[in-house]
């Protein structure tokens, strides 16, 4: 009956619906636009037309008559070839009436006319939208029924109570399409398969809807962002077209202004948390939305999460613009951050990292699953130590209790195979041991016992180095320890090779890490060791070309998310985030929390990326009850050792410092985990905290120490920093104008603009007008050559004081943190008026988009004056202003654009 379709796992469904249609129900097939409800459609009128039924097709057009045209036609006699005319018998006179006689027909005589055309065999009536039912054909159909079976199939986006009068009706949910449904369809359409990398991220961005998928790829294949290598379509660049704004303009053309503003602050939100997604837009807001599909909400451990559906459309709305989604040119003061011209930097130094869709996180829960049980019956029908070794890896990706783990390792290393997989066994055994149940002895006793196989005695005793290092005990001996000769077995020299690199790393000799990394051979075409690919990212950060280290860790990001690798996506993640906080693009530091606690918290083995996590959003958070409460959240995990919990800890206690103005105790905790971490062996952190000790409150006894501490250190990233502290504390300007290229290929914005900022200061001061003002043009330059998200995006002009004086009202109000509806109660004016408004004070702070209008609204509160209320420049504070007492304590420059502080 059902005709061969490429959804094959839909022609199930079909048959239920037919199933559905014989009992004498009317069906409503429920699907979110694009999830190809209108294929199902027509797979299902062919099966339909297969057996002795009627169909007639109503397709959703923008007709507005009491009959739709389609129908009309079909009383023509016009839908059907001469070889599909209803059979006739000897009793039936029937002849063809004319377009103009049937659309003149009382409702009586149609109904007469569709017994004579139909024969009073089954009709089934197949709607693409509910709207194509009007009122007069649901009384005709309704009077037909009396004579005939009629029924009637409508395809919406959300449930019909009735398609017509007195009829049963059957809800239908049409689900996504899997991502082997969508690989096949795909791959008919293109004629080509896609590449997995390239497939997981179009799934992933389409939610599973077809349509979506398709115009994805379509838009891509046109645009030259696929390439076919090797018989597969490869994505190179981002896949986001503004030729796909038409088909996502379909899910908010009917929103109301106030909802697409919710909208648009849930998209910069990301995932969020119910109670919050509350409190930024309103509760009505976020209902209405809800209830027409827009955002959904997903449970996930015992929190509830928000997130627009589908991704895409969060894309849509961060990457373009109200004016480019309505065809209209965007002007300058509105146009997005993505499409800013920068030719001068990367392509991915600019990429912004958005947040993480729910669809993306199903697909990486389902794929852990599926391999998970693939290793299970593997390990079943034969228990080798290399089917061991894949079974331990996927349990301990699912967090399967650490006891049942210890248990199939056991069985693996007692069973027959290579000692090279006895080896990784018995590492698996140590980490479970160490990071797990906490004890670290036993996990030393099993790296270091002499029935270890001989060969990799030196990669097992690697590891333990590797933990000691995640413990902050850095052994003397690790270098000599790991050297390596002609007689390491090949599969140790990763382990060995990764590890010691770690170790310069933390030495801070970047130098030797590099030519370490180097020694490991290539693997096999295609292969990525994401471990050396991350500590490639670090050793280009410590040589301080920032912009190769951002490339890395994004670049290893989104394949990683391509290739639903959790392990590779939480190590890229925790190179990710130290960047953006060196950049200060401090929301998208948030996203990348989120995704650590959408996985599913800690994993099982290691820890370090997880509490890296933590420690970035602390050293970057913007309140102190925001880093109180992530302290709390830190107290409550369960891990290995304590000197790494108590620096962290130190850290966050400087934050909360730097925060309240506290500049003496902030520096004071950043000296005392100095000395912890130097104690340790762990000296280039050691060093970057002593240094952020100096910059809070310059100690010469402390510089001195310091000085000795970097004695052998070639670390760029260190040095820079360590060099403008001492010369911005002296007020020394050549050394001040010689690090300042440095600082700024290291990426840190913060010193940079300080370090400009300061040279001006002392130029001016030494009567060198004419060389000032050259830097003060080199500073813009450099600050409009910063990629998005870098810094507050509004020049601190006096533009504020032309606000209207209801303009002031409504930004005082926004500032308060109360929407546009609550805004239209308090002050008694219209909801449009409020947007009106609010268009107005965006404009005027040259700013596009209403998050940074009011965080450039608080920024200048937090700086100590109110932008609401100023009237002229008299309440404002001087252009060469230093203030000391401010958290950040750095120049405030009205005329310049504003920073918050990073204490790393």
């Amino acid at each position: 009956m059902v005709h061969n379709t490429a959804i094959e796992e839909r022609s199930g469904l079909v048959e239920r619906v037919v199933e559905y249609l014989r009992s004498g129900f009317d069906v409503n097939v429920v699907s979110a636009p694009g999830n190809g409800g209108s294929w199902f459609l027509h797979s299902l009128q062919a099966g339909l037309e297969e057996g002795d039924t009627e169909v007639v097709f109503l397709p959703r057009v923008g007709e507005q008559i009491p009959i739709p045209s389609a129908f009309t036609q079909f009383l023509e006699g016009n839908t059907k070839t001469p070889t599909q005319q209803p059979a006739r018998t000897e009793s039936t006179e029937y002849s063809y009436a004319s377009p103009k006689a049937v659309r003149n027909f009382s409702t009586v005589q149609l109904v007469a006319h569709l017994a004579r055309r139909v024969g009073n065999r089954p009709l089934v009536v197949i709607a693409e939208n509910p709207q194509a039912l009007t009122p007069t054909l649901r009384t005709v159909l309704t009077m037909y029924r009396q004579q005939a079976r009629v029924n009637v199939i409508a395809l919406s986006s959300q449930a019909q109570h009735r398609l017509i009068e007195d009829s049963s009706v059957i809800m239908v949910t049409l689900p996504t399409l899997s991502l082997d449904a969508i690989r096949n369809l795909l791959h008919a359409k293109l004629g080509a398969p896609l590449e997995p990398a390239t497939l997981g991220r179009v799934y992933a961005k389409s939610g599973g809807l077809v349509a979506i998928a398709v115009s994805i790829c379509e838009a891509a294949r046109i645009e030259r962002k696929l390439h076919l290598v090797d018989g597969e379509w490869a994505a190179k660049s981002n896949l986001w077209s503004d030729a796909l704004i038409p088909l996502m303009m379909r899910y908010i053309e009917e929103l109301e202004p106030e909802e697409i503003a919710g909208l648009e602050t849930l998209a910069h939100a990301g995932t969020i948390e119910m109670e919050k997604s509350k409190s930024l837009i309103g509760v009505a807001v976020l209902e209405r939305l809800e209830l027409q599909g827009i955002v959904v909400s997903h449970q996930a451990q015992d929190r509830r999460w928000m997130s627009i559906n589908p991704p895409l459309l969060q894309e849509m709305l961060l990457q373009t613009t109200p004016q480019a989604r309505l065809g209209l040119p965007a002007s300058a003061e509105t146009i997005s951050d993505s499409r800013i011209p920068q030719p001068t930097q990367s392509v991915h130094y600019r990429t912004r990292i958005t947040p993480i869709a729910p669809s993306f996180l199903n697909l990486l829960a389902r794929h852990k699953r599926e391999e998970l049980r693939e290793a299970a019956l593997g390990f079943r029908a034969n228990a080798t130590r290399e089917n061991s070794l894949r079974y331990t890896a996927a349990m301990v990706g699912e967090r399967v209790d650490p006891q049942e783990i210890l248990a199939v390792i056991a069985e693996g290393m007692a069973a027959p195979g290579s000692d090279y997989h006895l080896a990784e066994l018995t590492r698996w055994k140590a980490w479970l041991y160490g990071y797990c149940l906490h004890d670290i002895d036993k996990a030393e006793e099993i790296l270091l016992h002499p029935e270890n196989p001989v060969d990799f005695q030196q990669m097992l005793g690697a590891t333990r180095i590797e933990m000691l290092l995640d413990l902050a005990q850095v052994p003397t001996d690790a270098a000599e320890y790991l050297r390596m000769d002609d007689s390491t077995a090949e599969e140790a020299w990763p382990v060995i090779c990764h590890t010691l690199a770690a170790v310069h790393l933390n030495a801070g000799r970047p130098d030797k890490a590099a030519e370490t990394l180097s020694l490991i051979a290539p693997g096999q075409p295609g292969v990525v060791d994401h471990t050396s690919e991350v500590l490639s990212g670090f050793v280009a950060l410590e040589l301080g070309d920032f912009e190769r280290a951002f490339e890395i860790a994004y670049c290893g990001f989104e394949r990683a998310m391509s290739e639903l690798d959790e392990a590779s996506l939480r190590e890229h993640a925790h190179l990710l985030t130290l960047l953006l906080l060196i950049r200060g693009r401090s929301q998208e530091i948030v996203y990348l929390r989120e995704l650590f606690d959408a996985l599913g918290g800690p994993p099982l083995i290691p820890s370090t990326e997880y509490l890296g996590a933590i420690v970035f959003a602390i050293i970057s958070a913007r309140s102190v009850a925001e880093v109180k409460r992530m302290l709390k959240e830190l107290e409550e995990l369960r891990l290995p050792g304590g000197v790494m919990r108590s620096v962290y800890e130190e850290w966050g206690q400087a934050r909360i410092a730097a925060l309240e103005g506290a500049r003496q105790l902030a520096a004071e905790a950043c000296w005392r985990s100095a000395e912890t971490l130097h104690k340790h062996g762990l000296v280039a952190t050691a060093i970057l905290s002593g240094t952020r000790s100096l910059d809070h409150r310059f100690d010469e006894d402390r510089y001195l120490l310091l000085k000795h501490w970097v004695v052998g250190v070639h670390s760029e990233y260190l040095l820079a920093y360590l060099e403008f502290v001492v010369a911005e504390h002296r007020a020394d300007c050549e050394a001040l104008i010689t690090v300042l290229p440095r600082l700024a290929k290291t990426g840190r914005i913060e010193q940079t603009v300080r370090a400009y900022e300061q040279v001006i200061l002392l130029l001016r001061g030494s009567g060198q007008i004419a060389r000032a003002e050259q830097f003060e043009r080199d500073e813009m330059m450099f600050l409009d050559s910063l990629e998005p998200g870098t810094h507050r995006a509004g020049k601190m002009e006096p533009v504020v004081a032309h606000l209207t004086e209801r303009e002031r009202e409504v930004a005082q109000l926004l500032v308060q943190g109360m929407t546009s509806q609550e805004v239209h109660k308090h002050l008694a004016i219209s909801i449009r008026t409020v947007e009106n408004h609010v268009h107005n004070i965006k404009q005027k702070l040259g700013v596009s988009k209403r998050s940074e209008a009011i965080e450039w609204l608080r920024l200048g509160c937090a700086q100590g004056w109110d932008p609401c209320r100023l009237e002229d420049d008299s309440q404002r504070p001087d252009k060469n202003y230093l203030d000391h007492s401010s958290p950040a304590g750095r120049f405030y420059s009205p005329s310049r654009r504003n920073y918050l502080g990073l204490p790393f």
